[in-house]
């Protein structure tokens, strides 16, 4: 985390909305690939790749969303943390109340996953930043 508090913070802020998106995204790709490699290298009959595609990818995706966007904040992260809260809770409630109206069952528990991921993410924020001088920009 060091080398984020590096950038300025005019900068920082202008980061927030894209670095939340792209680490939304990444811990999907990644979480899918690792879903894959976990399930081949374990015993027939064990776990299932639903299991993670529909639990635990949309649950730590939302989780790092959110926390991502409060690290990025030079200050206020606890706002921060509300506002990306809100903003992927939002999002996850249209997708799930969508799935829903489309007969997608399984999409509605990766919604309903993503939202406790958020929710758990605005109550973990990280400690605010000491406050820099003119010469650290």
């Amino acid at each position: 985390m060091n080398f984020i508090y590096k950038f300025p913070r005019w900068l920082r802020w202008i980061l927030l909305p894209f670095v939340s998106v792209i680490s939304w995204w990444l811990i999907h790709l990644v979480g899918e690939i690792f879903a894959k490699v976990f399930i081949f290298l374990s015993k027939p009959g064990g776990w299932s790749e639903n299991f993670f595609i529909y639990l635990v990818n949309p649950g730590i995706a939302g989780y790092c969303a959110v926390h991502i966007a409060m690290i990025f904040a030079p200050k206020n992260k606890k706002y921060i943390g509300y506002i990306f809260g809100f903003i992927w809770i939002a999002l996850a409630g249209a997708a799930g109340f969508l799935s829903m109206m489309t007969g997608q069952w399984p999409t509605v528990l990766g919604s309903i996953c993503t939202i406790v991921g958020c929710a758990i993410a605005i109550n973990d924020p990280p400690p605010e930043e000491e406050s820099q001088t003119l010469s650290d920009y």
